[in-house]
């Protein structure tokens, strides 16, 4: 006859475990999930906000971006960023807008006190969304003329994921 020891101890996190079966419930898988970023030329009129349309997916495993809008398809909260690149010129101020479902959500002005160089506008932001809810970029700047945004998956992206349903 075998004898098995029992004794009730406390898990050791420094310790390695060995599974043989499916762990389940041990975190999320954080998607759906995205990121896309300015291909093609794109020129923002001076004093107006105008929707950025990121033309370019980087990552889309679950087809949830299109046409410049992130449509999740799954009701959670999520982490959504974005970064857009000006042209070099010389700008009063730079703002970056999230929309959701059409209404402004969420502000990031910068102001450059008239400087040189290429600015860059970033926001970033947890979101409460249901499946059929969508989200858009805008961009507004104060420079006295059309303005270009620089393109490239470094210069100006649009990227998000789910953290909790």
């Amino acid at each position: 006859m075998a004898i098995t020891k029992l004794q009730a101890e406390a898990l050791n996190l420094a310790d390695t475990y060995a599974f043989t079966g499916t762990v389940t419930g041990a975190g999320e898988n954080n998607t759906p999930l995205f990121r896309s970023h300015q291909n093609s030329a794109l020129n923002i009129d001076h004093n107006t906000q105008t929707k950025i349309s990121f033309d370019a997916e980087t990552i889309d495993p679950q087809n949830t971006f299109d046409n410049g809008k992130f449509t999740p398809a799954v009701s959670g909260k999520y982490f959504l960023s974005a970064s857009v690149r000006m042209a070099a010129a010389t700008y009063n101020q730079l703002g970056l807008i999230l929309y959701k479902n059409g209404s402004a959500i969420a502000y990031q002005w910068h102001n450059t006190d008239s400087g040189s160089g290429n600015p860059n506008a970033t926001i970033s932001t947890v979101v409460e969304s249901d499946t059929d809810d969508y989200f858009e970029i805008y961009l507004y700047h104060y420079k006295g003329s059309t303005a270009g945004v620089t393109t490239g998956s470094d210069n100006s992206w649009f990227n998000g994921f789910l953290i909790s349903t």
